[in-house]
């Protein structure tokens, strides 16, 4: 499944692009969910998501003025993150007080060219919120604090050029230009943006890792996160991943882009 915008009559897609995971998720004004709902769930889950993690619960988070900032607050996000994995790794279903979160992710292991599409993820989401009792119809501003919808891509930009220094070759992004003998050793950089379309905001992160084989990779993590007045959940999720899309074809170059259709 190609990398696309939901128009996608007008768009070009990009079957070879390197997309790691895509995260679904909404985060409820105040606890929406007791112990005793997580673990039932866990149960509903258990033939999709055998594999249980129990971690610290995720922090929310909001912009104020020109900064991100964190709310720890144990009424509404609970004691624990419960997290849910399938057999294969490729599925994640993430849970606690105040949030529910669906990932798919691609393994460094496997090729790209196996992803599901949004459509697919967005269907796992919505089974996931039915196997908590939440519909998203019923959803308001009064009871959802935001959604969330992250795209990250990783690639081996060794295949492209010979140095990070030439990551301009790949991204419309550029390193500074300092003499080195052999060129940058990694990047590390993170924006962040307000966001009013979808009633929020987005970071977007560019940074090297190491994947599972010990080979330095470029990861490029997108976020947006928001809530509209008057706007279902469907319509925000499906506007913010054609923004997702725009996003993704103006970072890249169009020579790496031409490679990935």
């Amino acid at each position: 499944m190609a990398r696309s915008s939901s128009r996608s009559d007008t768009v070009t897609t990009y079957p070879k692009a390197p997309v790691s995971e895509v995260i679904f998720g909404v985060t409820f004004s105040e606890e929406r969910l007791s112990i005793r709902d997580l673990f039932d769930a866990q149960q509903a889950l258990s033939d999709e998501y055998p594999r249980v993690e129990i971690r610290p619960p995720l922090v929310d988070e909001t912009m104020s003025g020109f900064q991100i900032t964190q709310e720890v607050n144990p009424e509404k996000m609970g004691s624990v993150l419960i997290r849910l994995r399938s057999d294969d790794d490729n599925w994640m279903c993430q849970i606690q007080a105040n949030k529910v979160y669906l990932n798919w992710i691609r393994p460094d292991h496997e090729p790209v060219g196996n992803y599901p599409g949004y459509t697919a993820i967005y269907r796992k989401f919505g089974e996931a919120l039915d196997a908590l009792s939440l519909s998203s119809a019923d959803f308001t501003t009064d009871s959802v604090k935001y959604y969330d919808l992250s795209y990250h891509d990783r690639l081996e930009w060794q295949e492209y050029i010979a140095s990070l220094s030439d990551a301009h070759e790949i991204m419309h992004i550029k390193p500074p230009e300092i003499e080195t003998p052999d060129g940058l050793n990694n990047l590390v950089s993170r924006y962040t943006y307000r966001y009013d379309p979808l009633g929020g905001y987005g970071i977007f992160a560019v940074n090297t890792a190491t994947d599972a084989t010990g080979k330095q990779v470029l990861q490029i993590e997108s976020t947006l996160r928001g809530i509209t007045p008057h706007q279902s959940s469907d319509a925000w999720f499906n506007e913010a991943h054609i923004v997702q899309y725009d996003h993704f074809s103006r970072i890249f170059t169009s020579e790496i882009l031409e490679q990935w259709t």
